[in-house]
Order: C-alpha cells, then structure tokens, then sequence
C-alpha cells in the first residue's frame, strides 16, 4: 500500500545517502566537508533571508533531498543514553524531528513509553507516520504532527506541561538568537515539573556569529533555562568516539540534561 511505497522510498534515500558517504554514518562525508558554517547551508540551498523557520523553504529541501543535516541515523552519544536507561519513562516530545530515527528509538527501548515527534515540514511527518505503520507501531506509542514548535501550545493549551522527556537534537542551534527566549518559553510550557530537557550542544564556538547552525554555549542555555525554573542535571563533554562528525570539530560537541523544577 501507499505505506509500504513510502518505506521502500525512505530506505532507497538513506542507501543513497550511505553509498555517497561511502560507508559508515551516513551522510559522514558531506558532514566532514562542511566545516564551515556557510558550507553546511549552502549545501541545503539556504540563503540569508531563509534561515528562520519557514515550512516551504524546509519543505522544499526534504522535497529535493537537500538534507546534509540527515545523518541516517540517531546521534550515537544520544542512542547510547537511551539504550543504556538513563531517559524517564512516560511522555516524550522530539521537536524538528524530521526523519523519525529518534521516534522510534526511544519508543522502542520502553514499550511504556509515548513519544510525540513534530517537524515544520510534512515531508518527513508523512514518511514517518508511514514508517509507525509498517513497524505496528500504535498511535498510544508514537505519534507524528506538522508544526510550528513555537505555536505548539495553539491547541487551547492541551500540551502545556505535557512532557517527561523532550529531546533538542540540535533544534537550539537552527533558530535565530533573537528566537531564544521563545525556545525557553515553549520548553517551560510543554516540560512536565520533574521533567527533563536533553540537548545535544552545538557548535560551542565563542567567535562564531553568524548562522544557521548559530553558536552556543552552556552558559546560553543556562541563562534562558534557570530564569524558567530548571535546574542543571549535567553539562558535559561528548566523547570523540561517540560523535559523528570529523575529528576537525568534535571538540565542540557537548550535551546537557536539564529538569524542570
């Protein structure tokens, strides 16, 4: 069925995506060449006036296949964290969640768990609902939506304070310095009290001013998240071995988990 086509498309994208990287992570090649930042989004097409969220541009690029972001795969420091149990059970959100290789990982490590993944562009939704429906997995354990992150409290407030786990993977970096705070609100709003906020930190680079992917640094993230009433669980570096770009920028990737008191 129109399913089973999807499936068969998304797994001919990240075969193709592997031959060209030729070999290991996919996508790795493309990763490693675009050291720089300008390098990394003239792969993708953006131009200056399209780096804010906006879903035809984004639509556009899953559309062509201009997805250099898309390592086929979840992030390894992120997949160990999961595998080895150190993520609560219940609810768990995956914003800008594109391909659903993070969906289903932490739905699949807890049958107990529901995880909601939300993309602006319906590209990869489509895909992804397709993908939950050959692997039988129910609505009660993963669910897909198209959205905007920050009207996702448009619903009459439904989702307010919904979550036991969100996971920011590299969600932070892509959006303008001026939508920072947004970020914050929207992550105090949807995060249960008790619930935990992980996000994989990058680029960590002071000097860096322009973007998409912007700079960070822990202390951004602790300035917006402590003003909201979270408290640092732990800020640490990723191991080398455990990253997947080249070995030129792996020292700027770091991870924190933060709850929500």
């Amino acid at each position: 069925g129109g399913g089973a086509r999807l499936l068969q498309s998304f797994e001919r994208g990240i075969a193709l995506r592997e031959n060209r990287a030729g070999g290991g992570f996919p996508a790795l090649r493309g990763l490693r060449a675009a050291k720089s930042n300008h390098a990394f989004w003239a792969m993708a097409g953006a131009s200056e006036e399209a780096r804010a969220p906006d879903a035809s541009h984004w639509r556009g690029l899953w559309n062509e296949g201009r997805t250099p972001w898309d390592a086929g795969q979840p992030h390894p420091f992120f997949a160990k964290y999961v595998n080895d149990g150190k993520v609560p059970s219940g609810r768990a959100l995956v914003p800008g969640c594109g391909n659903p290789y993070d969906v289903f990982l932490l739905a699949e490590q807890d049958a107990a768990r529901s995880v909601t993944g939300a993309d602006i562009s319906d590209v990869p939704i489509l895909r992804a609902k397709a993908l939950a429906k050959d692997k039988g997995l129910d609505e009660n354990r993963v669910s897909f939506y198209t959205s905007d992150f920050f009207t996702l409290l448009s619903n009459g407030e439904k989702d307010a304070h919904k979550y036991d786990f969100v996971y920011d993977c590299k969600f932070f970096c892509a959006i303008p310095l001026s939508m920072r705070e947004a970020w914050a609100d929207t992550m105090a709003r949807v995060i249960k009290p008790g619930g935990q906020l992980f996000t994989l930190m990058f680029p960590v680079n002071a000097n860096k001013e322009d973007g998409p992917p912007f700079r960070v640094s822990p202390d951004m993230y602790r300035e917006l998240l402590f003003a909201r009433g979270f408290s640092e669980r732990v800020v640490e570096r990723i191991p080398e071995e455990l990253c997947w770009r080249g070995s030129s920028v792996v020292s700027t990737d770091m991870y924190g988990v933060f709850t929500r008191n």
